[in-house]
């Protein structure tokens, strides 16, 4: 047995030797990469170090087409597979996998605002490949494939979809991925933190990409990777969840036309338990209709909001106790969703008029029976030298700098 091991391992020192020769002398570069890569595996498995792996399947390129489920990609924020579909309503759903091989297409449907408009009111999305923007556009048609990856040589990818626009206005689905490779694309891992993100139209990034600060509303100029919840994830390694909308808060506000008709409240917390809200739609699949499972529950909640409630309350249309007691709710409702989770209460970056209840309200809470970790944040109020984006909203600067102090709050806490 000793005298057969002592070949063994000469024949495959042998073999190593000579597919190293053939790399370096022989074969064209492309093949002399696959080669050496081969004798290194044969080497490292020699010693016990790492398995051997099939050469000819581990560098045979074909056309492989897959549906977004999840699994096969992994799914980021809130996105929710329906009819081989994954719908993407909130700010920065989407999904992320990895292949080994050289061309990519991923292949999208609009809603109803693709075909039917208004443009300001379409979705918009990113696809990022190993970390750089490969592209960025808006659904402007039913149907859209984009062709993200194309190179002669195959190289080992990530692929990152994320839906930069904010749901109320629309959605949109990843239909099919489609890929040359070796393999079929596999899903990335979990980061280990989990944040998620409660808020209004700061955290959506309203208009953030008007750097004049004196446009209109638009999708457009939405772009959740710019704002304060993104930059703060990226910082901490976390991934990140959003429920937000513009518009909304704790407080109904007016809930009345001015030709007299009524309209549904404009509460965030309504759609807490949801896929997303949204007028847009996909045939049937409106994303209120769907609850979100919560299968994977956050480590962290940042509740942003207030800044509507203010203007709701200066109008009289509610009070400051209907405030405080709204909050409460939602700190309740967060904790029985999340009950490990830290939860942070922020308000500031545009007004910090309602800072006093938020306080009252933590205050109350951690006072209460169970629920003890909920912390308060006051961001620094936006500068003029800072810049606006649309509607005086919160400039990229603004957002970067308020993504510093809740990662070091959040560092704090943890």
């Amino acid at each position: 047995m000793y005298k057969y091991n002592r070949y063994l391992n000469l024949l495959r020192t042998a073999l190593t030797a000579f597919f190293l020769l053939c790399a370096s002398v022989l074969m064209p570069v492309c093949w002399s990469s696959q080669i050496m890569s081969y004798a290194q595996t044969v080497s490292s498995a020699a010693s016990g170090n790492a398995p051997v792996y099939n050469n000819s399947s581990a560098h045979t390129l074909r056309s492989i087409n897959i549906s977004p489920i999840n699994g096969a990609v992994r799914y980021l924020g809130r996105g929710y597979y329906q009819s081989g579909r994954l719908i993407m309503a909130y700010s920065g759903s989407g999904c992320e996998f990895s292949f080994y091989g050289n061309k990519a297409a991923l292949t999208f449907i609009g809603d109803n605002t693709s075909s039917e408009g208004p443009a300001s009111s379409q979705a918009r999305i990113a696809v990022y490949v190993n970390g750089e923007k490969a592209a960025d556009f808006m659904m402007d048609s039913p149907e859209k494939t984009v062709d993200v990856i194309s190179d002669a040589v195959p190289n080992a990818y990530t692929v990152k979809v994320i839906k930069l626009s904010e749901s109320s206005k629309s959605i949109a689905a990843l239909d099919n991925i489609s890929v040359n490779a070796t393999d079929s694309p596999t899903a990335t891992a979990n980061r280990p933190l989990n944040i998620e993100f409660v808020g209004d139209s700061i955290t959506c990034g309203f208009g953030i990409d008007d750097t004049s600060g004196t446009g209109t509303f638009s999708t457009s100029t939405e772009d959740i990777t710019k704002t304060y919840a993104y930059l703060a994830c990226e910082a901490l390694n976390a991934d990140c969840s959003v429920v937000a909308f513009s518009g909304y808060g704790l407080l109904p506000g007016n809930t009345v036309t001015g030709s007299g008709t009524t309209h549904a409240p404009k509460t965030v917390s309504q759609y807490y338990d949801k896929i997303g809200y949204s007028s847009g739609h996909i045939g049937i699949c409106y994303p209120q209709n769907y609850n979100w499972t919560f299968l994977r529950t956050a480590d962290v909640v940042v509740i942003n909001l207030g800044t509507n409630d203010a203007k709701y309350i200066s109008q009289g249309y509610n009070t400051e106790e209907e405030f405080v007691e709204a909050y409460k709710e939602l700190i309740t409702e967060v904790f029985d969703r999340n009950p490990k989770a830290k939860i942070i209460c922020s308000i500031g970056m545009m007004d910090q008029t309602m800072y006093p209840a938020v306080e009252r309200a933590v205050s109350e809470v951690n006072m209460g029976p169970g629920i003890k970790n909920v912390f308060l944040l006051r961001f620094d109020p936006q500068l003029p030298e800072d810049g606006y984006a649309t509607d005086h909203h919160p400039s990229a600067l603004t957002h970067a700098r308020a993504a510093e102090q809740l990662a070091n709050k959040i560092r704090e806490i943890l």
